[in-house]
């Protein structure tokens, strides 16, 4: 849901400008993007792009994103020149940048990409299409919980550290999952769980999930 959005688009110099505004962008009901600015030049093949929100709130949930995409031979190409996203005041930076290329069948290919807050990393690497075999791997190391708070909302309060990997793919056309975590000072709602560990696999055939963890 979109409150008090405006496009503007313009030709200058052989390129098509588009521009959009909003003071607000709601994902869900409790996740928000608040002063969105997007800015995108294209010329034949070829576009820039630049994305950016701020909450202006405390703690701070903000975000830019800018780099360019290549539309040919049936597959969008997306590099990235620069890349930052604050989540409750934790800012993340890309330190490694290769492209991701989304072809005609939606296939999703994601060169090794690499986020770091400090010690914190988050890795995304792999391959998302219909073929059983292609994977996409998230990967996590020393992720402090405390930074999905945004996405829980007021009703679940989440503290700790995360380490592991995520495990995504397609089968039989839909959306399979699998993950292995290790977590160290879990605290739910102020209740301290400590150390512990989970494991899960969504099983699309059956349709249900598998948990396994202490």
């Amino acid at each position: 849901r979109f409150k008090n959005g405006r496009i503007e688009s313009y030709s200058q110099n052989n390129k098509v400008n588009l521009v959009f505004k909003s003071d607000k962008i709601m994902l869900t009901d409790s996740i928000s993007l608040n002063n969105y600015f997007m800015y995108l030049v294209s010329k034949d093949k070829n576009t820039k792009y630049n994305l950016e929100w701020d909450n202006k709130t405390i703690p701070n949930n903000a975000g830019k994103l800018f780099g360019k995409i290549l539309f040919e031979n049936n597959t969008a190409t997306f590099s990235y020149e620069n890349v930052f996203l604050t989540a409750h005041d934790s800012t993340w930076k890309m330190i490694t940048a290769n492209n991701t290329i989304i072809d005609s069948s939606g296939a999703l290919v994601v060169n090794p990409i690499v986020f770091a807050n400090g010690n914190q990393k988050l890795s995304v690497n792999g391959t998302l299409s219909n073929r059983p075999k292609d994977k996409l791997l998230i990967e996590l190391a020393d992720f402090d919980l405390n930074q999905l708070s945004p996405f829980f909302g007021k009703s679940l309060k989440v503290k700790g550290i995360v380490n592991g990997h995520v495990t995504l793919q397609k089968a039989l056309g839909n959306l399979a999952f699998s993950s292995k975590l290790n977590f160290n000072k879990l605290n739910l709602n102020d209740n301290n769980l400590g150390e512990g560990e989970l494991n899960t696999e969504y099983f699309t055939i059956d349709k249900y999930i598998y948990l396994n963890g202490y």
